[in-house]
């Protein structure tokens, strides 16, 4: 589910800001952030042997049990936390996008993911900005429904959501993936949509 992917993002954002790792570990706390996540968010977690295999096993099972158990400790089992997605989705639902744009909103809060610089704004902010931004990405205005749902005049999300659209103007190669998996039929070839000019 889209839901674990940002919460699994937070749990590992959450323990690398509490943790010092080593370089060679990070992908093995992602993992274990991953596996976190599921559970929480999931009707079936992944079974650890794929995620080892996916990690072309530079790590064992054993690893990852025991890196779950450290996050989980870390982080003092607090999971279910605010992220993006609650939010996006209920504004997204209140802008009424068209089937063809359905999946914007989506694909820009996955590019946005990858930006440091936006953790300074609350979830509910960049997941407002998001909407903004895919909005004026398709020609839309910003409605009284928009503002009633998120608690925000456009005026107010302006400051994120040119960020925003400064990273999708210049995508950095590591989410040059994100940008091929919302590029054909099935997700409307958002990821094709020009960002705008503030």
């Amino acid at each position: 589910m889209q839901a674990t992917l940002f919460l699994a993002i937070n749990v590992m954002d959450r323990y690398l800001s509490l943790r010092v790792t080593t370089k060679d570990k990070l992908q093995l706390v992602a993992v274990a952030s991953l596996l976190v996540a599921s559970k929480f968010e999931d009707q079936w977690a992944p079974l650890i042997r794929d995620l080892v295999y996916v990690g072309s096993r530079s790590f064992t099972a054993a690893e990852v049990k025991s890196m779950e158990r450290t996050v989980l400790n870390t982080l003092q089992f607090e999971i279910s936390v605010p992220t993006i997605y609650p939010f996006l989705m209920r504004a997204a639902k209140a802008a009424n996008f068209e089937n063809t744009h359905s999946h914007l909103p989506s694909y820009i809060a996955e590019v946005a993911l990858h930006s440091y610089a936006l953790l300074k704004y609350p979830p509910s902010i960049i997941a407002a900005s998001v909407v903004a931004v895919s909005l004026r990405m398709t020609k839309n205005t910003w409605s009284s429904a928009c503002a009633s749902t998120t608690g925000c005049q456009e005026a107010a999300l302006i400051p994120c959501m040119q960020e925003i659209n400064a990273l999708l103007k210049e995508i950095p190669a590591e989410v040059k993936t994100v940008r091929n998996k919302y590029t054909g039929s099935t997700k409307g070839n958002v990821s094709t949509i020009r960002p705008v000019d503030f």
